[in-house]
């Protein structure tokens, strides 16, 4: 037995160049084809995760909201995750500049898509985080501390039913700035500002003029304008009060074209034919030579069963000196032997 393993280790070593070309091919040919797949995975994984920046996580939105029908929507079967805030107007500068206000809530926050990049949340009254294009727009430089005066205005019906608008002077101190990926801000977009808000005190808006808005991720993902439809007729929800986040919608179904067009596909299909023909080419310039070996063991005399186990020896020891040398970053390190 020792003399066939000797055998077969000297075959290894005077073949050493044609053994090395025989398994870098077939590391390559199976770089190119999972390697290639994980880019693309890598690729989308990112391109996703900047989706849900932009745009947030929420799949709708009702606003004109009561407290009770907040908690009734959160507990809804349909309903995987929400997040409420109370609507206290919108948030108007001397230069024109609008925004909305929004209580402070952090899961609100998150699902919107907003990342703290300065500062804290508001925790008192007076204190407020605003996007740092709405302070570029203001002419404001992204300095915590500074005190910026707003006017508040409030649409909202009277007791008869007729359209008012409530309008008053108030000054905020910036404690912390908020910020979403550059791309969200070449498109149509809304800018907000969050305010510290607590029921039954004495707030930037008057209690009667306070309403609610809650966005939710529903648990499945299909016909999510009839599901949200449902929700609102269920709880008696006004027609104008409920829509779907169309801009996460819009761009999560680019994604999936990008991912699912026929390029893709052939590009794929092409790797694998070019990895199969690599392989196969290196296995086949292999085998020629390995033939005419096998007939001089045969004809010295070495049985089937020998041979078998030369071959066999020869495709265990390559293996694992393959996976011995392979580095923990992934790159293959093929060591040579003595």
């Amino acid at each position: 037995m020792k003399v066939y393993i000797h055998l077969a280790l000297a075959y290894l070593k005077k073949q050493r160049g044609r053994t090395i070309a025989l398994v870098l091919g077939v590391a390559l040919a199976v770089m190119l084809v999972f390697g290639t797949n994980v880019i693309f995975e890598s690729q989308s994984r990112n391109q996703l995760a900047n989706i849900y920046k932009m745009y947030g996580t929420y799949q709708g939105i009702f606003t004109n909201l009561n407290k009770d029908l907040t908690e009734k929507i959160k507990n809804d079967k349909d309903v995987d995750k929400s997040a409420e805030a109370a609507n206290l107007g919108n948030l108007v500068t001397d230069n024109g500049i609008s925004m909305i206000l929004n209580s402070t809530d952090k899961d609100y926050i998150e699902m919107n898509g907003y990342a703290l990049t300065k500062g804290h949340l508001p925790n008192k009254q007076g204190e407020i985080v605003l996007e740092s294009q709405a302070l570029k727009k203001m002419g404001f430089k992204e300095k915590l501390g500074e005190t910026i005066n707003f006017k508040i205005k409030k649409e909202y019906k009277d007791e008869n039913g007729l359209n008012q608008i409530y309008m008053e002077n108030k000054s905020f101190k910036l404690v912390g700035i908020l910020d979403k990926p550059k791309q969200y801000y070449e498109g149509y977009y809304s800018l907000r500002g969050f305010t510290y808000f607590k029921e039954g005190e004495n707030n930037v808006l008057p209690d009667n003029l306070i309403t609610y808005e809650e966005i939710v991720k529903l648990k499945s993902k299909a016909n999510l304008s009839g599901q949200l439809n449902q929700i609102r007729e269920m709880y008696n929800i006004g027609r104008q009060d409920y829509e779907v986040n169309s801009q996460l919608i819009a761009a999560l179904n680019d994604f999936s074209a990008q991912n699912t067009n026929a390029f893709t596909y052939q590009f794929n299909i092409l790797i694998v034919i070019t990895a199969i023909l690599l392989i196969y080419n290196m296995f086949n310039i292999s085998l020629i030579d390995m033939i005419k070996q096998i007939g001089m063991l045969r004809a010295i005399g070495s049985s089937k069963k020998q041979v078998r186990f030369i071959i066999g020896f020869q495709s265990l020891f390559i293996l694992i000196h393959w996976i011995s040398s392979w580095s923990s970053d992934g790159s293959c390190i093929f060591l040579l032997w003595n």
